[in-house]
């Protein structure tokens, strides 16, 4: 199980928007994975999955990426 959080955060600017995944009831430091779209792309075009995947330590990751 994984929680997810909006976060967002201004640079030289510009506000950045993104989710925050982290497992649930987890409260050790964890590594960090940043995960994007190119160029076009947004948050909301399909990288939920792959998110979740990651920030659940006993989630397969086989197949995904």
């Amino acid at each position: 199980m994984t929680a997810r959080s909006e976060v967002r955060f201004v640079d030289d600017g510009v506000e950045l928007g993104a989710w925050l995944y982290l497992p649930k009831g987890d409260a050790q430091r964890c590594p960090a994975i940043t995960m994007a779209h190119g160029y076009a792309g947004v948050k909301e075009h399909g990288i939920t999955r792959f998110a979740e995947a990651f920030a659940n330590p006993t989630s397969p990751t086989e197949g995904v990426g």
